[in-house]
């Protein structure tokens, strides 16, 4: 499985100018396929179960993660995101953006087009750290009980 994730996520062609950034994603993604899927869990709340399905049904690293983003962004399932690209294979991103009701030109889509928003410091500290964003007693968490 990995090989096959891997062979695709080098040979696939660019998406388009504007989403220049998949490629750098689809090879860091290949670098460590295990820390990708485990930050997708961790960016997406959603289970690692789930991101190996999406995985599955996806061409590459960054069709992913723009399912998950996409879905995000539109209220959809990332299975649904995921569906429609395979569906619209020949369209760019930003006609599937476009046909999920993401206006271009918008904050939105620009937003989309800029880059992804993984592997940032807060989670990967988290990670590294084995701390996740649960319920522990931090700063301010007891203000106004009485002791």
């Amino acid at each position: 499985m990995a090989a096959l994730f891997f062979t695709f996520a080098l040979s696939s062609p660019a998406i388009a100018q504007d989403f220049a950034w998949v490629d750098d994603l689809n090879m860091q993604a290949s670098a460590n396929l295990d820390a990708f899927k485990k930050e997708l869990s961790y960016r997406f709340k959603v289970s690692l179960g789930d991101v190996d399905v999406i995985i599955k049904n996806t061409r590459d690293a960054a069709e992913a993660y723009l399912s998950y983003k996409l879905g995000e962004m539109t209220g959809r399932p990332a299975s649904y995101v995921a569906s429609a690209r395979k569906k619209n294979r020949g369209k760019g991103w930003g006609a599937l953006a476009k046909s999920l009701g993401i206006k271009p030109g918008s904050q939105a889509f620009k937003d989309l087009k800029k880059g992804h928003d993984l592997y940032t410091a807060a989670s990967a500290d988290d990670t590294e750290n084995g701390k996740g964003k649960g319920k522990g007693k931090g700063k301010n968490k007891d203000k106004g009980k009485k002791k």
